[in-house]
């Protein structure tokens, strides 16, 4: 009533006279979640002039008499305000990911030639959707689902309309992953991956100076300690299976990801420890229905070739994705490219009429 009762009542009074309403909204609609004495309403919003969805959320506890504040609904439920902020991030990814991880719409698959454009586009909205500032706990909205989630109601980043982002209904889920005792890994060489409570986590160890790759030649370019655990940041997909592997000329070790949902996320081991910041580069953009992975050799036509990690989908197709990889690290984004141009005038003067001699 506060926010919208009086444009709710203009709306019925219209009604009731046959007359336009004269009111700022098309719809009001809300959701009512019980918890004992605790009531929580999301109040979903729809303007006449803009397709786009407003939310709100209100709490009040019947037998208090008051409205709890955001801290005080995640201490009523004995949830940690840092594990409450992981877990809202870890779902604001994963529905921005349901939308444009798999994404085979406008042409974009591994394989088409704007590619890399299109997918370091989608890398740089995933950035902003997950970014420090959308995820203040004094302007969170959430309602409790009574079983230990929350539905919360987030902005998401969007490639379709003016403001760039909506706000969307998210899973929370605050709590253990499903790996807390441990989950898939794999190795390749030195290097070693596995799934944990918190996404992933490498390690490294010393192979013999005979061996091909020598660990000391790599430790000693990129600083990793021997058989020192190094968490991954940024991992936030719900994931089922880990794959570690090299590609290229020379050994540029990845950690992949297969996802609940069929899609590819990648760990760059090497680039992450030479920039300090080990952290997941997010989906491979347009990969959809994958079951597995496999190492090979791709071969270029001309008798040569390179070490590669194929994704297999459901139907046996392989995709070669250290290409994609590379396709995107080598893109821009679209507001960071452009044409330039210059109109130039040149003022051409009348030649001086020549000197003539004289005799002295």
């Amino acid at each position: 009533m506060e926010s919208f009762g009086n444009d709710v009542q203009a709306t019925l009074d219209a009604a009731e006279s046959g007359e336009t309403p004269n009111s700022q909204y098309m719809e009001v609609t809300w959701q009512s979640y019980w918890n004992d004495s605790l009531l929580s309403l999301s109040i979903r919003v729809l303007g006449w002039t803009s397709d786009l969805i407003d939310y709100a959320v209100y709490h009040y506890d019947f037998e208090t008499g008051q409205r709890p504040d955001n801290l005080e609904l995640l201490d009523r439920f004995h949830v940690d305000e840092g594990d409450f902020t992981a877990a809202l991030r870890r779902g604001a990814a994963r529905q921005f990911d349901s939308h444009y991880a798999p994404w085979g719409t406008g042409g974009l698959s591994p394989e088409d030639e704007n590619y890399g454009g299109i997918a370091i586009d989608l890398a740089a909205l995933r950035a902003w959707t997950v970014a420090e500032e959308n995820f203040s706990l004094d302007l969170a909205m959430f309602c409790p689902n009574g079983d230990g989630t929350f539905t919360a109601f987030q902005p998401i980043a969007s490639i379709a309309g003016g403001s760039g982002w909506y706000y969307e209904p998210v899973l929370v889920e605050p709590g253990p992953g499903d790996w807390a005792d441990g989950g898939p890994q794999s190795e390749d060489a030195f290097v070693s991956a596995w799934l944990t409570d918190d996404g992933v986590s490498v390690s490294f160890a010393k192979s013999q100076s005979r061996d091909f790759p020598d660990s000391e030649t790599y430790r000693r370019a990129y600083g990793f300690a021997y058989d020192t655990e190094y968490p991954v940041a940024g991992c936030y997909g719900d994931y089922q299976d880990i794959f570690v592997s090299a590609s290229g000329q020379d050994f540029c070790p990845y950690v992949f990801l297969l996802t609940t949902e069929g899609t590819v996320e990648y760990i760059d081991i090497f680039g992450g420890l030479w920039h300090g910041c080990l952290c997941s580069g997010g989906p491979l953009y347009g990969f959809r229905d994958i079951v597995g992975f496999e190492s090979g050799v791709y071969e270029d036509g001309f008798g040569g070739g390179y070490e590669t990690v194929y994704a297999v989908d459901k139907n046996g197709r392989k995709y070669d994705m250290p290409a994609c990889i590379t396709a995107q690290g080598n893109a821009m984004p679209s507001y960071a490219a452009g044409k330039w141009c210059a109109n130039v005038c040149i003022t051409a003067w009348p030649a001086a009429p020549p000197m003539r001699a004289s005799t002295i």
